[in-house]
């Protein structure tokens, strides 16, 4: 068995709570901006590779992982609810509010 360098701390291998909310937080902007370009789940691994290569000196951007089973675990169970809840509560605070669709027969 190896033994570690006594040097070396045992917080270098330990992400912090602070650091931890951050990258969660530029996850869900980038999921964000994903569903509301209406890019594929699976479109999001690639950005992340080219975040990771452009910002490759920032420790946030290497620390990010997004692939498209968390991509779709945010979108539906943190930023649909969430945006759900929103909508609700406007809706309840109008006295008037009108609902469109529009459907075409076209085949797109």
């Amino acid at each position: 068995m190896k033994s570690l360098n006594n040097n070396c701390s045992v917080t270098k291998f330990i992400t912090s709570e602070r650091e931890l909310d951050k990258i969660s937080a530029a996850e869900c902007v980038l999921v964000f901006h994903e569903v509301k370009h209406g890019h594929s789940y699976r479109s999001q691994d690639c950005t992340v590779d080219i975040i990771r290569t452009i910002f490759e000196s920032s420790s946030l951007a290497k620390s990010m992982s997004c692939g498209k089973a968390k991509v779709r675990a945010i979108a539906c169970n943190v930023l649909g609810p969430y945006f759900t809840t929103i909508i609700i509560d406007d809706l309840l605070k109008a006295r008037f509010y009108s609902l469109s669709a529009d459907a075409s027969n076209k085949s797109s």
